[in-house]
């Protein structure tokens, strides 16, 4: 609520309007991002959310005044101690899958 005393001090207003602030900020993104449906279905790993996470935020680029973003995608699971041959498998399948996706997302919204 932003409201101090006189003994708050500089710092502690500067990080209650950040605070508030940021809050406000991740609001408006999160109803941007609610608004917004993809056109191809991704696969519901952590990687494909990730990726349609990405094209979501790529349409809401205008809305969000951004002229450049960067994204940062993290997949685990690559440390195998047995059955290699399988669980590589299994996770090079959902990169593709969810990659897949991705492009066909990005070559769909070429076309609308």
């Amino acid at each position: 609520n932003e409201a101090t005393t006189s003994e708050s001090g500089v710092f502690s207003d500067l990080w209650s309007s950040k605070l508030v602030k940021s809050i406000s900020d991740n609001k408006q993104l999160y109803d941007t991002l609610a608004d917004l449906e993809t056109e191809i279905q991704f696969p519901s790993s952590h990687l494909g959310r990730q990726l349609e996470t990405v094209a979501k935020m790529i349409d809401s680029r205008e809305a969000r005044g951004a002229d450049a973003d960067v994204y940062f995608l993290q997949t685990g699971g690559w440390d195998t101690h047995s059955d290699v041959e399988d669980n590589l498998n299994t996770l090079f399948e959902n990169v593709d899958a969810s990659f897949k996706a991705f492009s066909d997302e990005m070559k769909a919204r070429l076309h609308r």
